[in-house]
């Protein structure tokens, strides 16, 4: 099942059967604190298509402008030294009525107060219990325990809170929490059949990953109440908390161990604590990520940091982090308004493949940005434009922005910084750059997290960003034998959704000695792009068609999609060709070795089009797409090649179609000096001197190479 954030995807519990409880049980639900101070309510108005003062296409973007019944001086904490009230409440879960039983209040994990509650607590009913204290503005835990000897469920005895935590709320059916109870048999390694205790244990799991991360936010429920199944939900305040998701869980609806990503090895829920991220003020990361289909400019995908706001990962990114870290002691903001925290200037720095800067590369800068009527995309229009200087670097122009516009309370001010009038949001947080140098063209991203990780970190003033591309020495003339040989670091890779590893396997192979291993987590589209990690400058007018075999591990049903795999072969600048089966074939390599077998022309199975002006003389990439339903699988990729090969034979030097010995003063420059070679034979490639094929030029290959030239037959 795919998990769409924003929406929980559960689904519908068949009729449960209430199950009487046959032992004992109290339960600590929550600890409430009051007296109660307002949150932020902001005045928020969507701008559609503005162009504001941005010498841009129109973009649209939210923005606060002032609060609702609130200015600055609104109260929002106690005063230091008020007197401030902390009440857990006690359930009886049990079937039987409690006579009495004993608590202890801690503070910060030391004993603090104890006592007993001696009124008789019926099955279903609560108790309250009070104590008082002084507020200050350290952090501090408060908790309560109970104890009762013949408790048969102590887990849920104690809740502790972070006084100085974030308040959040939700109410719960009866009818609903005992339907969770009763299917809790469906899952054996579930921690609890208490919903109540399920969302405190996310609660602690969360306020864990911001603590795992070194971010100071926590949060807590301020109300956790139970009501009956049809009673209306009680009269509260939603200024007076930070948040609320879901506001109620209603009798009849789906179990909520049923979303789309629930992790039964921990019990959590992980799309809930997503969901609850948006809570506190947290944006969605992946709204900054770019598919190939909104990225008009050269169609290549784009993901942003790992998160929990990011491929709903089991992790809080550094930008997360920091972004709360930035809030602390403040409450929540404006949603996502922490992204104006940019530099006053960004300057990126643009390396060669072998680390060198960039001398006088010509440098274009696209951004994504939504529009009315358009949706979010990269439009083919350049933002800015400029050269970089003999060190490789180049400064990215300021917008001039109108910060009369945006209100806030958090000390988040919108300057003046390149990307103009930044959404809330984040999806037009993001640039792609085009680099020229040397008359060749590669790619590069930077996105508005980094900028902001950086001021955050205290580069306020000017940050400096590397960006390594693929232009410089090493460029490839012609594709290898076989794309997949023990080559995966040599690859790139991009998922809509989770991440891809990439390793070389050899030992499940097809052909030659190792096959390339995809591992995906997530779903929807994930490619991979060979070459990754130089320039390839391959002419394919020849070739007649592509070559592959794959093997494929997906648990998923009914397993791949949208008319899996589906090839492109692409130039960076002009654009690429495509073939897309007309069937999802490759569920046809789960568990089982195939061969596709890709004519350019295309064919009856094989539809091919094309996008922009690609030529097969000037092809810079292969790339293979696969799109699972559901999450996670495993694919190896193995034969990789064109046919017929446009490679030159072994000890072609000199790239005139023939080995003779024409070929010897370019071998013996190859096995000399590299880059002189590379100078003498611009349009050859140096691996044509391993003529044994062992991954290496050296001396070993003069033998081969003397037998080559005495006709001795080329290796395949």
């Amino acid at each position: 099942m795919r998990y769409i954030p924003h929406t929980l995807r559960i689904l519908t519990l068949a009729a449960v059967a209430t199950v009487a409880l046959a032992e004992t049980d109290l339960e600590v639900t929550y600890i409430e604190r009051t007296p109660k101070y307002f949150s932020y309510q902001d005045h928020v108005q969507y701008y559609i298509n503005h162009t504001f003062n941005d010498d841009y296409l129109p973009y649209s973007i939210d923005i606060a402008y002032g609060l609702w019944g609130q200015n600055q001086n609104t109260k929002r904490w106690p005063d230091a030294g008020e007197t401030v009230t902390f009440t857990a409440y006690v359930l009886n879960r049990g079937t039987t009525t409690v006579s009495s039983f004993a608590y202890t209040w801690y503070l910060d994990g030391a004993f603090w107060a104890s006592g007993t509650y001696s009124t008789s607590l019926a099955p279903g009913a609560v108790a309250a219990i009070s104590r008082n204290w002084a507020w200050d503005f350290a952090p501090h835990t408060v908790k309560l325990a109970v104890t009762l000897a013949s408790d048969g469920h102590p887990s849920n005895n104690a809740v502790e809170d972070f006084t100085h935590g974030l308040s959040l709320f939700t109410f719960i059916d009866k009818g609903y929490a005992a339907a969770f109870k009763a299917n809790t048999v469906n899952y054996p390694q579930a921690d609890t059949d208490s919903l109540t205790e399920w969302l405190q244990r996310h609660r602690a799991r969360m306020n864990q990953m911001f603590a795992d991360a070194g971010s100071p936010l926590r949060w807590r429920y301020d109300r956790l109440e139970l009501l009956n199944d049809g009673a209306p939900t009680p009269p509260y305040d939603r200024a007076n908390y930070d948040g609320n998701f879901p506001t109620r869980y209603y009798a009849g609806d789906g179990d909520a161990r049923l979303s789309g990503y629930y992790d039964a090895s921990e019990d959590i829920d992980f799309g809930l604590l997503h969901e609850i991220a948006h809570q506190l003020g947290i944006i969605d990361i992946y709204r900054i990520n770019v598919s190939p289909q909104q990225n008009l400019v050269n169609g290549a995908g784009y993901n942003s940091t790992p998160c929990l706001m990011n491929g709903v990962s089991h992790f809080i990114s550094p930008h997360t982090a920091l972004a709360m870290g930035a809030w602390h002691g403040k409450r929540r903001g404006y949603f996502g308004q922490y992204l104006f925290a940019t530099p006053d200037n960004i300057r990126l720095r643009f390396l060669s493949n072998n680390g060198q800067p960039l001398n006088g590369a010509a440098v274009r800068v696209y951004q994504k940005i939504e529009s009315s009527g358009v949706g979010e995309r990269i439009p083919n229009a350049v933002k800015f434009s400029g050269t970089t200087d003999a060190s490789g670097y180049y400064t990215l122009p300021n917008v001039p922005v109108d910060d009369s516009l945006f209100w806030a309370d958090t000390g988040d001010v919108l300057k003046p910084n390149p990307f103009g009038y930044l959404s809330n949001h984040g999806e037009n947080g993001v640039f792609l750059i085009k680099v020229e140098a040397n008359e060749f063209v590669d790619y590069v991203w930077f996105d508005i997290t980094e900028a902001n990780v950086a001021y955050w970190s205290g580069q306020t003033g000017t940050a400096t960003f590397d960006r390594q591309t693929a232009i410089g020495d090493g460029v490839q003339n012609f594709p290898p034998p076989d794309l997949a040989e023990n080559n995966a670091a040599s690859w790139a890779k991009w998922a809509q959704d989770g991440a891809l590893t990439l390793s070389d396997d050899a030992a499940f192979k097809q052909y030659g000695d190792a096959s390339l291993r995809i591992d995906a987590t997530g779903g929807f589209d994930n490619y991979v792009r060979y070459p990754g990690d130089t320039l390839a400058k391959w002419d394919l007018s020849a070739v007649q068609q592509i070559r592959l075999w794959a093997y494929a591990e997906n648990e998923n049903w009914p397993g791949f999609q949208e008319l899996s795999p589906w090839v492109r072969l692409g130039h960076y600048q002009d654009g690429y060709f495509q073939w897309k089966p007309t069937s999802d074939i490759l569920n046809n390599s789960i568990g089982h070795w195939v061969e596709f077998v890709i004519p350019i022309a295309g064919n009856g199975t094989w539809q091919k089009t094309t996008s922009g002006a690609p030529s097969l003389s000037e092809i810079n990439y292969f790339e293979l797409h696969a799109d699972t339903w559901g999450a996670g699988f495993v694919l190896w990729l193995d034969g990789v090649r064109f046919e017929p090969s446009p490679r030159p034979d072994p000890g072609d030097m000199n790239c005139d179609g023939s080995v003779n010995g024409f070929d010897v003063d370019g071998f013996v420059l190859a096995l000399s000096d590299a880059a002189g070679y590379a100078t003498a034979y611009p349009d050859c490639d140096i691996t044509l001197a391993d003529c044994n094929a062992d991954g290496s030029v050296n001396g070993f290959d003069v033998d081969p190479f003397v037998g080559l030239l005495g006709g001795g037959a080329p290796r395949p």
